[in-house]
């Protein structure tokens, strides 16, 4: 990955102060050095920093489920805050983890599964992207191998397992070590098959070989894919409530082909674990695949109710969260656009960046483009929902990279469709210069570089501005690789351009009256959009131009369920 900070990790991480700042939108200033210690800790993607002593203050947490698993101990409390960590472990909550297992091996300082679960807990996951192996975690995986000797069988198995994972040598590369602990793990579920534990531990080392590359553009799954699916669904056979094995479902399904595969698990975990934010807010991956759009706004909603709650509990909570809670209103504002809600959309929209100091958008590389990309919701949202005068008065940012190339665009968008098409082709003019900068290009691993969703912009608005001028078969052109631009984009939900392309063209055949073009449009954005009022809106439309009676009447039936909570009139596929 390249950023153009890079700190050690022993510099320190995200005050909890400035997070809190951020939670109540305080306007104090952002200093220098807490804005560099902020840009390394999202740089690494919420990886979270080790906090000596956080396991004195933390307290038994609530509304973390019933998840339990008994391990050799004589302490219930070393098995209270044991079970403790393993639910964090599982939710991503790192920080809850590691305090959790540290507090365990104070109750009973020879607990080798105590040791065992720091030692799990220091390692990486899917969400880690700059994963550095923390100086703890070897002495932490030796401490559990040197007290196994009255463990079980399994229990030794894990301590053996983890003691592959990490090295006194700082030069061994991590990847190489992940594949042998994997290789281990592989062992212990054959020969503890029945144990659902094992299936978990075993699928989440496949998936952190694999982070976030599951499936291909065309949804097909790569080789290694199967595997991690079936290992998770033999961990739900065994236990049908265990917190990682549904958790890891949803995202080894949500980029799939059929991600309704997993809604039993999103439904479970919407309610499992109400105070743990990542696991309440990981439905709506499912739901918003799935066209459940209301469903996913409100467990964002409560979500971040949860981590609110946890923050109150253990301040310590903030460490590394930041995107996180982005992401949760990220996620609600995209649940609102796709159900018509323009009332919980702007107001997620305007949420999300009031969260985001102006110092953050100034940070360079991929993460800044992807911090300013969040910042920009309220734009994206009034694109949405046509509210041409609002956009216009947006403040001006034309000093960040992506800030900018967005900005053109709404602008573009709003003058085009307020009939000051001449102001328009500025905006676009000024919008293909400032795509020159080669800041835009830079990927914010793994997933889509700020060019990708600027390529996409940059047709819609070259489209809609021809659509304006009446030259319809142009603007079907523009939309056309807006469509194709938008299919090459690598999976991420939301989607690292949330105003799908094919509603232009749709928008655009229709207005050409090529109304069996614009339903086939319309159909292809339903199988990945499930059950959105945008398509359904136009796909009844083509219907109904079409005098294709039937049809029409489903889509209207169709549409009925769709728009359960739109608070806006919508005619067309787009405004």
């Amino acid at each position: 990955m390249k950023w153009s900070v890079l700190l050690p990790i022993g510099l320190g991480a995200f005050l909890t102060a400035t997070t809190y700042t951020l939670i109540t939108r305080s306007t104090s200033p952002v200093t220098a050095e807490s804005k560099l210690t902020v840009q390394k800790k999202i740089a690494i993607r919420c990886a979270p920093a080790y906090l000596p002593n956080a396991e004195e203050s933390i307290p038994p947490l609530t509304g973390w489920g019933n998840y339990k698993w008994k391990v050799t101990t004589k302490s219930d409390s070393a098995q209270f805050y044991f079970n403790q960590g393993m639910a964090m472990y599982y939710a991503f909550h790192i920080i809850e983890s590691r305090a959790s297992f540290d507090k365990a091996v104070r109750f009973d300082p020879s607990f080798a599964m105590g040791w065992w679960g720091k030692a799990l807990a220091f390692g990486p996951n899917i969400n880690d992207f700059g994963y550095q192996r923390p100086s703890e975690a070897y002495p932490s995986a030796t401490k559990a191998v040197g007290l196994k000797a009255s463990c079980t069988p399994l229990e030794k198995a894990l301590i053996d397992a983890i003691s592959i994972r990490y090295s006194n040598d700082s030069t061994k590369d991590q990847k190489l070590l992940n594949e042998k602990y994997k290789e281990v793990l592989a062992t212990v579920y054959k020969r503890f098959s029945s144990n659902a534990d094992a299936a978990a531990l075993y699928a989440d080392a496949l998936m952190i070989l694999h982070p976030w590359e599951l499936y291909n553009h065309d949804y097909s799954p790569k080789p290694w894919t199967p595997e991690i699916v079936s290992t998770i669904k033999q961990a739900l056979k065994l236990a049908p409530s265990h917190p990682g094995a549904n958790h890891y479902l949803i995202h080894a399904l949500e980029a799939s082909a059929h991600p309704e595969e997993a809604m039993k698990s999103a439904d479970f975990l919407a309610k499992a674990m109400p105070a743990v934010s990542h696991v309440t807010h990981m439905p709506s991956h499912i739901y918003i695949r799935t066209g459940h759009y209301n469903t996913g706004m409100n467990v964002n909603t409560n979500a971040n109710e949860g981590y609110r709650q946890y923050l109150s509990a253990f301040s310590p909570t903030a460490e590394g969260a930041f995107l996180y809670l982005l992401h949760n209103l990220h996620m609600k504002m995209a649940c609102a656009q796709m159900a018509g809600n323009y009332k919980e959309a702007i107001a997620a929209s305007k949420e999300l960046q009031a969260q985001i100091p102006d110092a953050y958008l100034s940070f360079g590389g991929a993460l800044g483009n992807y911090i300013q990309y969040l910042h920009q919701s309220p734009l994206m949202t009034y694109i949405r929902f046509g509210k041409w005068e609002e956009l216009l008065a947006e403040k001006r940012l034309d000093s960040f990279a992506y800030t900018s190339v967005l900005q053109h665009f709404g602008r573009g968008l709003a003058f085009a469709r307020t009939g000051r098409v001449n102001e328009a082709n500025e905006e676009l003019a000024q919008m293909k210069m400032n795509m020159q900068n080669p800041v835009l290009k830079e990927p914010f691993t793994p997933f889509n570089a700020a060019f990708d969703g600027a390529e996409i912009a940059e047709n819609i608005l070259e489209g809609v501005i021809a659509t304006q001028q009446n030259n319809l078969p142009q603007a079907i052109v523009q939309f056309e690789k807006a469509a194709k631009a938008e299919d090459q984009l690598i999976y991420n939900e939301p989607r690292d351009w949330v105003l799908p392309a094919r509603h232009y063209l749709a928008d655009a055949l229709l207005r050409a009256a090529r109304y069996n073009e614009a339903a086939i449009v319309l159909k292809k954005d339903l199988s990945v959009n499930p059950l959105n009022g945008w398509a359904l809106t136009g796909l009844q439309l083509a219907f109904e131009k079409a005098n294709k009676q039937v049809e029409m009447a489903a889509a209207k039936q169709r549409l009925k369920n769709a728009w359960l909570v739109k608070d806006i009139e919508i005619r067309r596929p787009v405004f």
